[in-house]
């Protein structure tokens, strides 16, 4: 395993190796299970006086440090190294802050790089024998862009061949998508045009089960001018001046009572169009919108009867026929009509 020449103890060169890869170094470790024998130790003994260090400019190896030492001198370092068995080399750099050498011990030579903008180098722990074999200068070299050389390269690109699958799967594709979208076109239209109808039917039902005509909460506001004439008010509601579209005059009365439900309101103004008396104000149409419970009457231009009693302008037997005309009704109401209603405000603010 190991040979003798000239008093000194070489190892044979095939157990020292170095391989480069890149720009990374390696050297396989002296301590593996097959060098452990007597020899071996024998050459470790030696090892101190028959050894040298490599030097590598501008060469950086990161990581796997032994020890670090400040303010070293070249000399220190070798000596350093060469006390240490697993000291592979040390890193040498210079500190510009202090203005001295510092030195990293390696215990493994991994991670190296070579740059000729690292101004240091790393010295590493060789035979003597071996170093002949690794003194070959570094030549340092830099990249010349400078020049610049262009060649026009005469490309022929062949068209690709035609996918006739592919392009039937697109033209598939798309014609179904065209026909799912004109469907769906389809079934909206339709179900707004139902909609409509049955809005329509909902309001012809409506308009037959109660008899009147029904409004909307915007009509009404807009046939009042939003409300601005207030003609009456009692405790039921407050009653409002308006014209309707064919221009006849109507008394448009907002019920206090918002909170009764859509089926109670339909079923009192469907009673109150079988209530039909000559002697009663007809009922025009009503409005059933959200909380909003309006009924549309029609108008008597003289008014309440309160303001006509209290005058002067009414002799006996006008006083006398109005009494007659109020009874008339109350009687109707109360004994005459399919539907018994008891009316239980009979003042003169309510007989026009």
């Amino acid at each position: 395993m190991y040979a003798r020449a000239k008093g000194t103890w070489l190892k044979r060169s095939h157990l020292w190796k170095t391989r480069v890869f890149g720009s990374s170094l390696e050297r396989e470790s002296l301590r593996s299970s097959e060098d452990r024998d007597s020899d071996f130790y024998k050459y470790i003994f030696f090892l101190g006086s028959k050894v040298s260090f490599l030097q590598l400019p501008h060469v950086e190896f990161y990581g796997y440090d032994i020890k670090f030492h400040s303010n070293y001198t070249l000399k220190n370092c070798k000596n350093t190294c060469l006390k240490q068995c697993n000291c592979y080399g040390f890193q040498y750099k210079f500190d510009k802050v202090h203005g001295f050498y510092n030195i990293f011990t390696k215990s493994l030579l991994f991670n190296g790089y070579l740059s000729s903008h690292f101004l240091d180098s790393m010295y590493i722990k060789l035979p003597k024998a071996l170093l002949s074999f690794y003194t070959m200068p570094i030549q340092e070299f830099e990249l010349n862009c400078l020049c610049l050389v262009s060649l026009q390269l005469d490309r022929t690109y062949r068209k690709p061949k035609e996918n006739g699958t592919l392009q039937f799967k697109i033209w598939f594709a798309t014609t179904i998508g065209g026909v799912e979208i004109i469907c769906i076109c389809f079934v909206l239209c339709f179900l707004f045009k139902t909609r409509q109808d049955s809005s329509a039917i909902t309001e012809s039902y409506l308009k037959v089960a109660t008899g009147f005509r029904k409004f909307t909460y915007n009509e009404l506001k807009k046939i009042t001018c939003n409300f601005a004439e207030e003609i009456g008010r009692g405790g039921s509601g407050v009653v409002y001046k308006g014209v309707l579209s064919d221009h006849q005059i109507a008394a448009i009365k907002l019920l206090n009572e918002a909170n009764r439900g859509e089926e109670e309101f339909l079923a009192e103004v469907s009673t109150i169009r079988r209530v039909n008396h000559m002697n009663l104000i007809e009922i025009l149409g009503y409005c059933l919108e959200g909380k909003h419970r309006i009924l549309v009457y029609e108008y008597m231009e003289r008014r309440s009867s309160a303001k006509n009693l209290t005058s002067n302008t009414l002799d006996w037997e006008k006083r006398f026929y109005i009494a007659i005309g109020s009874a008339k009704g109350l009687t109707y109401l109360h004994d005459e009509c399919l539907e018994w209603v008891l009316h239980c405000d009979v003042k003169p603010q309510n007989i026009l």
